[in-house]
């Protein structure tokens, strides 16, 4: 069988909204976002400039973590007031403290810092000084990474039939779960390219729950102690299915739907990020679910990558330059 050199399409855009009125049919509820942190800056303090906000992780004190992953494969840190407080750089290459291409960081109870190399197929481990520790090999290519209760490392990627991989923190691997969504049988010429039977992102909740999104239909699975637990289904206009753009016989170009799933008590926000096949510009879809009914939806202009025990959301915004901005959710 040929080989594909396999890319994926990711755009992100923006544009900015505070609150905005329930936008479904049926929905009674209406919801607010209400800034109360905003982490970054055009020009000045290099601290504060990033390329991009990749990943947004948060220890057990409040500090934030952001990996600055495009250009200068960073993490920095942040008090829960935004103060910075260290640079955690990790040089490029294949060595065991280098990296290739970051894809996220978790931190753990005891300030362990994760990072998730999925160029080079492994899991960075920093103190909470940022000193490295060792690394850990994975034998597949993953695409993102969280952390159980108890530091379990769980990561996403299609391996040996699962799409969720659970280890622990020196890399021995506990459980293996969720299968592989499949191709629809509009893309079945593809049905043998595995990266369309794998979403790009998952979630892990504070309370160990999994959330894994299908990349071909709205549909959220959710997991708790590696068994099923249950599934929200949905709509959203903004919602494109996994689309192949082209291909031949070196590449195939792909377009992948991006949502990000927290969950906090009964309450799921899950975004829905505007599709770049979609002509028109516009704000992402922040859709409010309660006990698996929709109650309610948000316009916003980036996309959550964190909430924490407070219920607030960390997103990464990018209207006028990449900064992270924490938002509390009030009802109306």
């Amino acid at each position: 069988m040929t080989k594909y050199r396999l890319r994926a399409l990711l755009v992100f855009i923006a544009a900015f909204c505070f609150s905005a009125a329930a936008s479904c049919s049926g929905e009674k509820r209406t919801f607010a976002l209400t800034e109360d942190l905003s982490i970054g800056t055009e020009s000045g303090d290099d601290n504060l400039i990033f390329a991009s906000v990749a990943s947004i992780g948060l220890d057990a004190t409040g500090n934030i973590y952001l990996l600055d992953g495009a250009s200068k494969v960073r993490v920095q840190v942040f008090d829960p007031q935004g103060k910075f407080l260290k640079n955690i750089a990790i040089p490029q290459g294949q060595g065991p403290a280098e990296a290739s291409e970051l894809a996220g960081v978790a931190v753990g109870p005891s300030g362990t810092i994760y990072v998730l190399d999925s160029g080079g197929s492994k899991v960075m481990l920093f103190d909470k000084n940022g000193t490295f520790l060792r690394q850990f090999k994975i034998d597949f290519e993953p695409r993102d990474i969280g952390l159980l209760p108890g530091e379990q490392v769980v990561l996403l990627g299609l391996s040996r039939g699962a799409l969720i991989h659970v280890y622990d923190k020196e890399g021995r691997p506990l459980a293996s779960y969720s299968e592989p969504f499949e191709v629809p049988s509009n893309l079945s010429a593809y049905k043998d390219v595995p990266q369309l039977k794998c979403p790009l992102r998952f979630s892990v909740g504070l309370d160990g729950r999994v959330f894994v999104f299908n990349p071909h239909r709205f549909q959220v699975l959710i997991y708790r102690n590696a068994k099923f637990e249950t599934k929200v289904e949905g709509k959203s206009d903004l919602f494109v299915p996994a689309q192949v753009a082209h291909a031949n016989s070196e590449s195939i170009g792909m377009v992948f739907p991006f949502l990000t799933i927290f969950g906090t008590g009964d309450r799921l926000y899950v975004t829905v990020q505007r599709s770049p096949l979609k002509k028109e510009k516009g704000q992402n879809e922040m859709i409010i679910y309660e006990k698996g009914e929709r109650v309610g939806s948000l316009g916003l202009s980036g996309q959550p990558m964190a909430i924490d025990a407070q219920g607030r959301l960390y997103c990464s915004e990018e209207t006028d330059f990449p900064r992270l901005v924490r938002y509390v959710v009030r009802e109306k």
